[in-house]
């Protein structure tokens, strides 16, 4: 599964099945990890505690949990020297999760997604440095053709991803550079 740090952003999720994967990603300190990773092309351990807030400390346990499971590896090339520990996940393309329902952690960790949806919905979450902004609308497709606006759409979001990494990777400081999550959601309308 390990590529070299740069590597293809139009790669196809992880499809994530291992019990001791799905633990990795029940802890929200972890899931925020990944997050961050997730917008970034790597980072250093002490980066991401500063970005995250979090001590050095309770940091290095988690990234050695998720290294552990595989979802992220250590860069080494991207060191400045032996002691300094660079991190990246092991796929550009992210993970996806066959029934998150049948699996807490996994329940738990879409619940949060979707409560981020809401908080967005109700502007809960202004920041004058972001973009707060949402689109419900409809088409009549197929499935083949749904199919296909879900690709053009992720292929849209992996160009910016792209994009917002390799600034940040320039200028990982910049105050004006916010994460910004993105979610579109492709299904059936509603019969009722």
């Amino acid at each position: 599964m390990a590529q070299s740090a740069d590597e293809d952003w139009g790669a196809a999720p992880v499809q994530v099945t291992d019990a001791a994967v799905l633990r990795a990603f029940a802890h929200p300190l972890r899931q925020r990890i990944v997050r961050e990773l997730a917008v970034r092309k790597h980072a250093r351990a002490a980066d991401l505690a500063g970005w995250l807030d979090e001590p050095a400390n309770a940091l290095s346990f988690h990234l050695r949990t998720l290294a552990k499971a595989g979802v992220i590896r250590e860069v080494p090339e991207k060191a400045r020297d032996k002691r300094d520990r660079v991190w990246a996940l092991v796929s550009r393309g992210g993970f996806s999760f066959e029934r998150p329902g049948d699996d807490p952690a996994v329940a738990a960790y879409v619940t949060r997604g979707v409560e981020w949806i809401r908080r967005l919905a109700m502007g809960e979450l202004d920041d004058e440095r972001a973009v707060t902004s949402m689109h419900f609308g409809g088409a009549l497709l197929t499935k083949d053709e749904a199919e296909q606006m879900a690709a053009e759409l992720d292929e849209v979001l992996t160009k910016w991803r792209k994009l917002g990494a390799e600034n940040a990777e320039k200028d990982p400081d910049d105050p004006r550079r916010v994460s910004h999550d993105v979610a579109f959601g492709i299904g059936p309308s509603p019969r009722r």
